[in-house]
């Protein structure tokens, strides 16, 4: 019995087709996205904090500016940034100078320089002063 058992696994083994190598190929695409900035809506009047959302997700490093106009003259008098949550973020090289009176066409109050702000951050903008609502804004460098 016992050899009859391997004789079977015997002729079982050289029968066998060997397994046929062969490269597996794998596809992987990177999509890149926009870059767009949205803030709650903002009444002006007295000193307000204005959190703004940008997000630069075409991945090409090529920087971006962030811009605001209000009526009746506001002033920039602060800026925070931090990653949103959720994302991860390269943080914007940016120099800002402050304070930065506001008018009703867009001024530019923020950019990342060239290979930072990439990814999606909460920019809050402490402003003073003006009326009506601020609007915001980001175009790439």
């Amino acid at each position: 019995m016992v050899r009859r058992l391997a004789a079977v696994l015997l002729l079982a083994l050289a029968t066998a087709s060997p397994a046929l190598a062969g490269d597996i190929h794998v596809g992987l695409g990177i999509l890149s996205g926009s870059l767009s900035a949205s803030a709650a809506p903002a009444s002006l009047g007295g000193t307000v904090q204005v959190a703004v959302k940008v997000v630069d997700a075409r991945g090409n490093g090529k920087g971006w500016d962030l811009r605001v106009a209000g009526a009746g003259s506001p002033t920039v008098t602060a800026i925070t940034v931090r990653c949103a949550n959720g994302s991860t973020c390269t943080m914007p090289d940016a120099h800002v100078t402050l304070p930065r009176t506001l008018g009703s066409a867009a001024t530019q109050v923020f950019g990342a320089d060239a290979r930072t702000g990439l990814g999606a951050f909460v920019v809050t903008l402490t402003v003073s002063g003006g009326h009506g609502p601020l609007s915001v804004g980001v175009v790439s460098r």
